[in-house]
């Protein structure tokens, strides 16, 4: 029996072709593969300004910084989110405010924005879960009553859309990530997405130890080895080798995304009428990715539980996760911020609920039908 992965990168030829060019160069790091990368993605989103960082989480911590985000701040966030987008506020010496979600698309609830606003709030944090858009239209509107930065979390969904709009050109900053789950991918990497000129500016010195101009752009002054830093940075620099993968993976992005919702709606089919399992929608307007295919689980209509349904199919060949139990507000480290167990029930509902199935574009058909036979088994025969 063959395992079916939860995910897998998809590097081909060219990608390694592109790879052993860059490494047999003169530049691995600072040189013109990142420049390429940054300038293809700029132009694959029609956005003004990117910058390559090492990782989302690390693009996050820049975006609060370049804001001037930091001690006795707010910073509005969903309860239904990754450890990383936390982090990053509280590396910044930021505190989360936790907000609760919208429960048919799993993104901070507009409804509940404004009651967790307060005099030391200074910015909306927007993740858009599983490659489906928060709906940006209200909280634009709220951010700009409150006079409030909006950062959008868009390492789930490169290659979504709201409303004809590509997610990228919504907010003050976005982060874009490109592990070996996303979208594409660099191995490890990440891009941050800014509106702002002197922004992004402040991005790349940031990202290099706060040093006033990078290696290459020394190369050929007359004093290579002399830089001023003016800004505490940090050592966040894409390296060449992981860019020539993003430069080929970039190229494919439009093929990927089309697999995955091929598949996606391929899946849906064949589980809508299954008692008690909720496929993922797609509003209208909306375009969703589909990085990860994520149903709900109804335990009212089961016998068994989402967790006993998932060691199922884990137990059958079928790789699942949980995005995520616990949810974030109930990890310890958040334990302070008086956010507690009953404080965001549709958050703590669907981490609960919901189950990661497959989903990636190297997926066959015969994959599908496979994990959709197992839960369909599994439904009849509790």
């Amino acid at each position: 029996m063959n395992q079916i992965l939860l995910g897998r990168p998809l590097i081909g030829d060219e990608e390694i072709s592109m790879v052993s060019e860059v490494l047999k160069s003169k530049w691995i790091l600072n040189g013109p593969m990142v420049e390429r990368f940054e300038a293809d993605f700029k132009d694959k989103l029609g956005v003004s300004h990117t910058a390559a960082v090492t990782c989302c989480t690390t693009g996050m911590h820049l975006a609060f910084s370049l804001l001037n985000i930091g001690a006795g701040d707010e910073v509005l966030i969903s309860g239904f989110n990754f450890i990383g987008a936390g982090l990053s506020i509280l590396q910044n010496n930021a505190n989360p405010v936790f907000v609760d979600i919208d429960p048919v698309t799993y993104n901070i609830d507009p409804c509940q924005i404004e009651k967790r606003i307060t005099p030391k709030t200074k910015a909306i944090f927007v993740l858009h879960y599983a490659g489906m858009s928060a709906n940006m239209d209200p909280i634009l509107e709220i951010a700009e009553k409150h006079n409030l930065y909006v950062i959008e979390d868009a390492a789930h969904s490169l290659g979504s859309e709201y409303k004809g709009r590509k997610i990228g050109e919504l907010g003050d900053i976005t982060v874009f990530s490109f592990g070996p789950m996303k979208a594409i991918t660099t191995v490890m990497g990440g891009m941050v997405v800014c509106k702002n000129k002197d922004n992004d500016r402040k991005v790349r010195v940031l990202r290099s130890y706060g040093m006033d101009a990078s290696v290459r752009e020394r190369s050929n002054a007359e004093k290579p080895w002399s830089y001023k830093v003016s800004d505490l940075g940090h050592n966040f620099r894409m390296t060449d080798v992981s860019a020539a993968i993003g430069v080929v993976q970039l190229k494919k992005l439009d093929s990927f995304v089309s697999t995955r919702r091929e598949l996606s709606f391929y899946l849906s089919e064949l589980l809508e009428d299954i008692p008690g399992i909720c496929p993922p929608v797609e509003l209208p307007g909306y375009k969703h990715s589909f990085l990860y295919y994520v149903v709900k689980v109804e335990e009212e209509q089961f016998s068994k539980s989402r967790d006993e349904l998932a060691l199922y199919l884990r137990s059958n060949g079928v790789s699942v996760s949980v995005h995520w139990d616990p949810p974030l507000h109930l990890q310890p480290l958040f334990k302070k911020f008086n956010c507690g167990e009953g404080d965001l029930p549709v958050s703590e509902a669907m981490a609960g609920q919901v189950l990661t199935l497959p989903m990636y574009p190297g997926l066959s058909r015969e994959d599908i039908d496979r994990i959709a036979f197992l839960i369909r088994e599994f439904v009849t025969n509790q």
